[in-house]
């Protein structure tokens, strides 16, 4: 399958009175992830024959937010049995480490519903087969909530983050995934795949770098 692109190889040179007209889908980005991250039409697994079952792995969505309310759900298909396992979904800069609780540029949950402030070892996973996140830039300081199996089980403040583009971001080991970014959220939440419609051509969307992160 042909990798997603990145955001800026897909802006079309027209342009009217409300900016550049952009076509293309919000995705995985294949080019800004970790060498051995397989990803393919929202499926995303790594590696993980002999060592490399010991390495942890990331990637990044092809588009970030900094306005509005929006929401992406992670599914667990399968794990590697007898592994140590670990899923955590959040956001994080496009210049930012790929590992969710590494920096402060970065903010996110695991497969349980806490906070991963800090880098952490793979273990067990949650019982939730989904970890949804909403990332809400409408009230003050801005915020991250964690659903699982669509009940919310936890919330953060973001000031530091506040007002920044944002992009989805998934670490894991041993793990199989779905990452859905068209499932409705909460209330008064759209879908992250429809940024696009809501804010086509503001500022509310900005593309991922052309570099790729390397491990």
């Amino acid at each position: 399958d042909t990798p997603i692109q990145p955001l800026h190889a897909m802006v079309s040179s027209s342009r009217d009175e409300t900016g550049p007209s952009l076509s293309y889908e919000v995705g995985l980005n294949a080019l800004d992830a970790t060498l051995d991250v397989i990803a393919s039409s929202g499926r995303v697994s790594s590696l993980s024959q002999g060592l490399f079952r010991h390495l942890r792995s990331a990637i990044r969505a092809n588009t970030g937010a900094k306005a509005g309310r929006y929401y992406f759900e992670v599914e667990v298909l399968e794990r590697i049995p007898e592994a140590p396992a670990l899923l955590l979904a959040g956001f994080s800069t496009d210049r930012s480490s790929l590992f969710l609780g590494s920096q402060l540029t970065c903010v996110g949950f695991d497969s349980k519903g806490s906070s991963c402030a800090t880098m952490r070892p793979a273990g067990e996973l949650g019982q939730a087969k989904r970890v949804g996140l909403l990332l809400d830039q409408e009230v003050k300081d801005g915020s991250v909530s964690v659903f699982l199996d669509g009940e919310q089980v936890g919330s953060t403040a973001i000031p530091h983050l506040c007002g920044k583009a944002l992009f989805p971001t998934v670490t894991f080991q041993n793990v199989t995934l779905a990452v859905d970014f068209n499932t409705p959220g909460p209330e008064r939440c759209r879908a992250f795949g429809s940024i696009l419609e809501e804010h086509h051509a503001r500022s509310s969307v900005q593309a991922a770098p052309k570099e790729h992160h390397a491990r």
